[in-house]
């Protein structure tokens, strides 16, 4: 009985959380075209889904495995395998996350000027 209520707890606390950020996507929405205007946010939702892409590499799976990894060997105390853990997956994380910003950085104003044809 103890697992079924954990379950419908979980369930629970998912669908309000999903709940309370799609409210608080409402208004942000409502801030940004005060904020920026019609054409701003339109511009915003043509950058977004090349933003999202980019961060999905940089957030893969791996990252999570690997953090629940160092979590589950520094909880058994092997402090060692946990670094070493730790370690892998800064060498995974960081060099994806720098060609995620080389990508925004040097290639934005190209890409803003052939492909959506407004420069930045």
């Amino acid at each position: 009985m103890s697992r079924k209520h954990t379950l419908i707890k979980g369930t629970f606390i998912l669908t309000a959380t999903g709940l309370i950020t799609r409210f608080m996507g409402f208004f942000y929405r409502i801030f940004l075209s005060h904020t920026f205007g019609e054409e701003g946010v339109g511009l915003y939702q043509l950058i977004f889904p090349i933003y999202a892409l980019c961060f999905s590499f940089t957030a893969a799976g791996i990252e999570t495995a690997l953090s629940r990894l160092v979590a589950k060997r520094l909880a058994c105390g092997q402090k060692k395998e946990a670094r070493e853990l730790l370690h892998t997956s800064l060498i995974f994380t960081v060099p994806q996350w720098e060609v995620s910003m080389y990508h925004y950085g040097f290639w934005g104003d190209y890409r803003s000027r052939h492909c959506g044809m407004h420069p930045l």
